[in-house]
């Protein structure tokens, strides 16, 4: 009589040694791609977020011929009192979603950011936002935290003004004309750039920042140029 075979009971500890082995492996391959994709979709929706606010001040500087003191919403004192300003929102800029990074941390509108009375600039000690009569960094604002494309809280502690219409530069300096408050700024003007998108790789080097031109172009610059140059900083096709 033939004797009865009988099936296993389930797998051998090495068997699933193996297979736990082979889930880490596939797990160290795909996450950093997908962090890698998911990224590269942020920025390309915050080069998409500068070229609106670019058509937005086309647009308002044909009314106005001028560029706003502000992208966003900028928070002043009048009469002791706080109040909303802004020059784009909502008759020119329809959804405020567009002044906010992707990677922005903040995304509570009602966190307000002070502006500090000297803005730093690392090019330079000289290239400090300067006095502009009608300019918010004259009459003291604040800035919702949202807005990254005004500005950016830095390393310090301190909020950087990034969009700004007049520098304090001496007429001979090469990057006197590149200035927001003249009527017809020329194309390499530096508009605003965004820093969120910076990251560290094992060796300690940063990403890239994106910088909007006048001419409308959206690039990437190293972090590393940006820290040095920042708004003093030329588009690779000049």
């Amino acid at each position: 009589m033939k004797k009865p075979s009988f099936g296993r009971d389930g797998f051998s500890l090495i068997e699933l040694l193996t297979v736990i082995a082979i889930i880490a492996i596939l797990a160290a391959v795909i996450f950093p791609v997908m962090g890698s994709v998911r990224e590269k979709a942020r920025q390309n929706s915050c080069m998409s977020n500068l070229h609106n606010i670019w058509m937005t001040l086309k647009l308002y500087k044909l009314d106005e011929r001028s560029m706003p003191p502000a992208l966003g919403v900028y928070v002043v004192n009048v009469g002791g009192q706080p109040q909303n300003v802004s020059q784009l929102y909502p008759e020119y800029l329809k959804n405020r979603a567009a002044l906010q990074c992707p990677d922005n941390p903040s995304d509570d509108p009602n966190v307000i950011v002070p502006l500090s009375a000297q803005q730093p600039w690392t090019a330079s000690p000289k290239d400090i936002a300067t006095v502009a009569p009608n300019d918010p960094v004259v009459i003291g604002a604040q800035f919702p935290a949202t807005d990254a494309y005004d500005g950016v809280v830095g390393p310090d502690g301190k909020y950087q003004l990034r969009y700004c219409r007049w520098r304090t530069l001496n007429p001979n300096d090469p990057d006197y004309k590149r200035q927001l408050a003249f009527r017809n700024p020329p194309d390499d003007t530096v508009v605003t750039w965004c820093s969120y998108h910076r990251s560290l790789s094992v060796s300690g080097v940063k990403g890239d920042d994106l910088v909007l031109f006048m001419s409308g172009t959206v690039e990437r610059h190293p972090a590393a140029e940006m820290e040095q140059l920042g708004w003093r900083v030329r588009p690779k096709s000049g």
